[in-house]
């Protein structure tokens, strides 16, 4: 075998495997990119780009809540949107076919905030289920000012004894609700709150979490102090009159 021949087979081979190895994965597509979402006059647009089919833009409806006048951008890719309301965990699909190029919703008047994810679907000729990319999220959008931080006292980083008390205030007619979690935790609004009702004491260190809830109202922002707890010492006194018999007892905490 010539040496000609020898570079034609192993340039065929190089090739093959070139092919095989590097191949892009038929079963990954992009996610939707530069997802927005704008509130503009009680209506949210949502508008998206995509890698392989395009940009869309969706304007949800007012009545329906579900997609409708849709015209096919691609037979092969479609977009599923999906929304979360009022800062809950839990998503509800809108629709799992859209290829429009405008669709609108206007926000709810019992509702205070929104959150829409996309993701892409291709559709394969033959192929068993289609395949779906990864989500993208956009921004919360408020409909109503976020309640007020609540705030708790004494102040941050405090060394308070065993039977100091801690308040929690806000300046708003609302809820307020409270944690308490180790000092290298981070407070969540997914973590289970506690409703305030009176001042309360710390037996132990703590970070104490507040936040401030009202129905119809995005939740406040997280206020958090630390607090190192040391304990206390309470001192009993025994009074006695002139003959040195007891009369009464007081304490007093040092």
């Amino acid at each position: 075998m010539n040496k000609e021949v020898q570079k034609i087979i192993f340039s065929c081979f190089f090739i093959f495997l070139t092919k095989n190895t590097f191949a892009t994965d038929s079963n990954y597509i992009d996610s939707p990119t530069n997802f927005r979402a704008t509130l503009s006059d009680g209506k949210i647009y949502l508008s998206w780009a995509h890698s392989s089919s395009g940009g869309g833009e969706m304007i949800m409806a007012k009545k329906s809540y579900t997609a409708s006048n849709l015209s096919l951008r691609s037979q092969t890719y479609k977009f599923q949107v999906d929304l979360a309301r009022n800062e809950l965990p839990f998503y509800s699909s809108l629709t799992e076919s859209l290829s429009s190029k405008s669709y609108q919703y206007f926000t709810n008047p019992s509702d205070f905030a929104y959150q829409f994810r996309v993701r892409a679907i291709k559709y394969e000729p033959g192929a068993l289920k289609p395949i779906y990319s990864s989500y993208t999220y956009s921004k919360l959008i408020l409909t109503k000012p976020r309640l007020n931080k609540p705030s708790i006292t004494p102040i941050s980083n405090e060394i308070i004894k065993n039977q100091d008390e801690i308040s929690i205030n806000s300046n708003q007619i609302v809820n307020l609700q409270y944690q308490l979690i180790g000092s290298h935790r981070s407070c969540s609004h997914d973590n289970a709150w506690t409703n305030y009702t009176a001042p309360f004491t710390l037996e132990k260190s703590y970070k104490v979490c507040a936040r401030a809830i009202k129905t119809g109202h995005p939740r406040s922002e997280i206020s958090t102090n630390n607090f190192t707890v040391i304990l206390g010492i309470k001192v009993l006194y025994i009074h006695t009159d002139l003959l040195g018999s007891p009369v009464a007892e007081t304490y007093k905490q040092f």
